[in-house]
């Protein structure tokens, strides 16, 4: 149940002849391009995994037009994924379930620090809970509405550009 707060999932209908194969293929490519570590589960499925600490503490030489260069694009705050295409009885779905627990507790621990900060300011613990709660309800949630539409739309994108 908690693991809804940090995890986006979802289906896209695959509609008409498209290969399977074809659509894992592009996204095998288009999340390669964005820097994440792909693996192949199945024929039918596949994952990946980057944790967003490689974005924050890079292997050097770091070239810092990186993120540009890889098109770091509408999966780049998701840390972990499963995109899989199954049989329902609506017809064929891409299937996908990503997360981004890293943002979470990078946000969380941004947080804590300007909470800690305005408690400090004030000399008031209730003031510090407050504007941490308020930080991070901010940050994170607004990351987490964005990042899930970017997702979703990244999805149904390449289903419906694939041929």
């Amino acid at each position: 149940m908690l693991d809804a707060l940090w995890h986006v999932r979802g289906g896209v209908l695959i509609i008409g002849d498209r290969k399977e194969e074809r659509i894992l293929q592009e996204l095998s490519h288009k999340l390669a391009a964005q820097g994440k570590a792909v693996g192949q589960l199945s024929e039918r499925s596949i994952e990946f995994n980057d944790s967003l600490w490689n974005m924050i503490f890079p292997k050097w030489p770091y070239d810092p037009l990186q993120m540009i260069k890889k098109g770091r694009g509408a999966l780049a705050i998701f840390d972990r994924g499963k995109i899989a295409v199954s049989n329902s009885a609506r017809g064929r779905v891409l299937s996908y379930d990503v997360r981004m627990l890293d943002a979470a507790i990078f946000c969380f621990l941004g947080a804590i620090l300007l909470g800690g900060f305005a408690g400090v300011a004030e000399a008031s613990i209730s003031t510090a809970i407050s504007i941490s709660a308020a930080s991070f309800a901010w940050l994170y949630g607004m990351n987490f509405l964005v990042s899930s539409f970017r997702a979703r739309t990244f999805f149904h994108k390449i289903v419906a550009d694939t041929p």
